[in-house]
């Protein structure tokens, strides 16, 4: 006899590849840094300054460019550019629908 196992990432599944941004593009993400960004990374110095000890983004995946995995968060006209490097976890946000 055999046992048939069917696993998932889940619906909060993990990123970690450039090919994954890209994949998701368009979807909500919450992305960790292991430390606060700077001016010259996040390249949107309104947020920066509002948000300077920040370390963890909730926002809307735009793509990935030059290395750097940009979001578009809520309240901001310009989106934010993290580093590749910098992520110590991203993964998808989960939707939940009242049936």
């Amino acid at each position: 006899t055999y046992d048939l196992e069917v696993s998932s990432p889940g619906i909060d599944r993990p990123l970690f590849k450039i090919k994954d941004y890209e994949r998701f593009y368009g979807y909500e993400v919450r992305i960790s840094v292991f430390r606060p960004l700077e001016a010259e990374e996040i390249e949107n110095e309104t947020y920066r300054l509002k948000n300077k000890k920040q370390k963890h983004f909730l926002g809307v995946l735009k793509g990935i460019q030059n290395g750097k995995v940009c979001l578009a968060i809520a309240g901001y006209d310009k989106e934010i550019s993290i580093p590749h490097a910098l992520i110590t976890k991203a993964n998808l946000e989960p939707k939940y629908f009242e049936a």
